[in-house]
């Protein structure tokens, strides 16, 4: 079943169902397949075809040409019984920029979500992808279905942001193509002026999961490139710089400038527990340099030098569930002591990925695995968080403190020493940051919009309703950060991270102890 269509404005919008049965979907420009997704289509007999949101798909590039869009044969039920796909294509119409636009802020605007956690208006997302600084905006992409509230058709969206806590997210620029789904990758802005481009150009270095779509069947798994020359806003891929296929599923490359070496450096997870380091001078051929194991570390590195106060340094590999390594890097090979740390005492955080561009500080960004019940949109990225290392018991641990632009946005609201009173807020949508502390270790009880949290610090639990958590004994400071439903706990100097989804939805905020000798709240504008 198809249609024809002559694109005359910027977007499409396709209608997205999240009940109904994905369907393969595929666009055509003459004889060339462009696009293919699976799309959701309901079934059934209305005349009108019902859906959940519209999902705005860019085709400027194809203005004044007809696209046929086509469900594929073999997905498709055509009887009088079920005209779902046949409406599902009738329901499809073209949008100008200005009216995406419109549209997408008043989606905003009406939702209840987090203000200062980027979402994305619809869709799903998953990890975090090119964190890029350039020319004062942050750019951040990011794993993207714009076709479902769950994982598939993974695409690069794409956000920008002047101070990490307001974002705009702005048009997808990466899409499946015949070589398979777009995966994980890096971004870095090309100082060395290399791949025939010039310095200010932006490069990034992306997974094409072969394999993963009817489209790609007989391709494998590589790493390639893509450029900007429009800081950002559009990705033009590239041949050149690609590196083949080392094991089945590689992916996940992070790439960065090594200077005591004078190389780039990529580091790659292979399978299982497996992960390499390759080298480069020119960005176009790669020499795997190390091959190694890390217990239980999985997908999504990252090897950075992280500083301690004093100035002094380790070298730091990551990997998706936040476990990470501390060590020594020359350049060729990490080594560590094998110790692995947890970053997180939750499993929600995953796959944080570091800034490129920054020079003075290290900023880090995960993926919030959270459900979004009852939403048009499902994941969250966490609030940034500034990396370095603090020293505890005579041994190194990562540090990872809410970004300093949170205390250029805070404004107090309640100043209070409880001295076994409760206090009471009603819910606004305005983010807050909550921070108390106790003179002593001492029980504390907090009531979060009717989730009830406690600490015990003879026990060194933290409890959200039923969950319990191990964080450690005797903390006498905790900074909570309320954005919706997502809460953020940072304690003991920004060692002790973690983020939940608050699944209760009352209005109002209460906290009783009776040892709590400071409780300040803050509004986040």
């Amino acid at each position: 079943m198809k249609r024809c269509m002559a694109v005359t404005e910027d977007y499409l919008y396709i209608p997205v169902n999240i009940k109904g049965e994905e369907k393969e979907v595929c666009f055509y420009c003459g004889e060339q397949k462009i696009l293919e997704f699976k799309i959701p289509i309901m079934k059934g007999t209305e005349k009108i075809y019902e859906y959940d949101y519209l999902a705005p798909l860019p085709i400027a590039d194809y203005r004044n040409q007809t696209l046929t869009i086509e469900i594929e044969e073999g997905t498709e039920t055509n009887t009088k019984e079920d005209s779902g796909s046949e409406l599902f294509l009738r329901a499809i119409k073209e949008a100008s920029q200005e009216e995406v636009q419109e549209k997408i802020q008043k989606d905003i605007q009406d939702t209840d979500r987090p203000r200062i956690h980027f979402t994305a208006y619809t869709g799903w997302i998953n990890d975090p992808n090119g964190l890029v600084y350039q020319n004062g905006c942050y750019h951040m992409y990011f794993q993207y279905n714009p076709f479902h509230v769950k994982w598939n058709n993974m695409s690069w969206g794409h956000a920008v942001s002047k101070d990490l806590l307001h974002w705009e997210q702005k048009d997808t620029v990466l899409f499946p193509d015949k070589e398979g789904m777009m995966f994980s990758g890096s971004a870095i802005c090309n100082e060395q002026g290399l791949l025939g481009l010039p310095k200010d150009a932006l490069l990034f270095f992306y997974s094409v999961a072969g394999g993963s779509t009817t489209w790609s069947r007989e391709k494998e798994f590589t790493q390639k490139v893509a450029y900007s020359l429009d800081q950002g806003a559009v990705l033009i891929k590239t041949e050149r710089g690609k590196l083949d296929t080392i094991c089945k599923e590689n992916r996940d490359p992070k790439v960065f400038w090594h200077a005591e070496s004078q190389a780039y450096i990529m580091t790659l997870w292979l399978e299982e527990n497996d992960f390499a380091i390759l080298r480069s001078v020119n960005l176009e051929n790669w020499t795997l340099s190390h091959r190694f194991t890390l217990e239980k570390a999985w997908e999504c590195p990252d090897l950075l030098q992280v500083y301690a106060e004093d100035g002094s340094s380790r070298w730091l590999f990551w990997s998706a569930d936040g476990f990470y390594f501390l060590g020594d890097f020359d350049g060729y090979q990490f080594q560590t002591d094998g110790i692995r740390h947890e970053a997180y005492f939750t499993k929600v955080p995953y796959a944080a990925q570091t800034y490129a561009g920054i020079k003075d500080r290290i900023i880090s960004v995960p993926w919030l695995r959270t459900e979004n019940a009852e939403k048009m949109y499902t994941g969250t990225m966490g609030i940034p968080r500034e990396l370095s290392l603090y020293k505890e018991k005579g041994q190194y641990r990562l540090a990872q403190n809410p970004i300093r632009e949170l205390e250029y946005k805070k404004r107090k609201v309640f100043d209070r020493n409880l001295q076994g009173e409760a206090v009471r807020l009603q819910k606004e949508k305005i983010p807050l940051l909550l921070q108390t502390q106790t003179e002593k270790a001492a029980d504390i009880e907090w009531n979060i919009y009717g989730n009830t949290i406690y600490y015990h610090p003879q026990e060194g639990t933290f409890t959200v309703e039923k969950e319990v958590y191990e964080i450690g004994k005797d903390l006498k400071e905790f900074s909570f950060l309320i954005d919706d439903d997502v809460f953020e706990v940072t304690a003991n100097h920004g060692i002790i991270v973690g983020v939940i989804e608050l699944k209760n939805r009352s209005s109002v905020l209460e906290v009783h102890s009776s040892n709590l000798s400071l409780f300040d709240i803050y509004e986040i504008d």
